[in-house]
């Protein structure tokens, strides 16, 4: 679904059924290393598919990737030690969490504020608030006729 390199060079992608791949490119051989999600409940069949996946060093530092997912909350995986650690889901307990746990794709801005696309409308995330910031886009609820 979405591609990622890091300053290193290391390429990662999040991919439908192993959540995270590492691409270790040698001369012209590929080395492919699957990582799967240790959170995932084995009743869900649609939570192996991911949409995002970024790095905000303002947030979580330079090894932490963010990762969204179409059903599933953010995952949190850990580059340096190649697991994931952490996932968080939307809870109405929480006045500023994230609106869903339905996620599309995520971005951090050259700011360092990270911007995820929900089935709600856009989440901004910034390091000074402290908190989720989610807008719901009225536009995305009418119906559109084709005709």
């Amino acid at each position: 679904m979405q591609v990622y390199e890091d300053s290193k060079g290391q390429i990662l992608d999040d991919n439908m059924g192993f959540r995270i791949r590492k691409i270790n490119i040698i001369g012209a051989a590929q080395q492919h290393v699957l990582f799967k999600d240790p959170f995932l409940p084995k009743t869900d069949p649609y939570g192996e598919i991911q949409y995002g996946i970024t790095e905000n060093v303002a947030l979580t530092g330079k090894d932490i990737l963010w990762i969204t997912n179409s059903t599933n909350g953010i995952l949190f995986f850990d580059k340096k030690e190649e697991k994931f650690i952490r996932e968080f889901h939307y809870d109405a307990n929480i006045k500023n969490g994230i609106v869903t746990d339905f996620n599309n794709t995520t971005y951090t801005d050259p700011n360092g504020i990270l911007w995820i696309c929900t089935w709600h409308g856009i989440t901004k995330v910034n390091k000074q608030e402290q908190q989720f910031n989610s807008r719901e886009l009225p536009f995305l609820k009418q119906q559109t006729t084709i005709g």
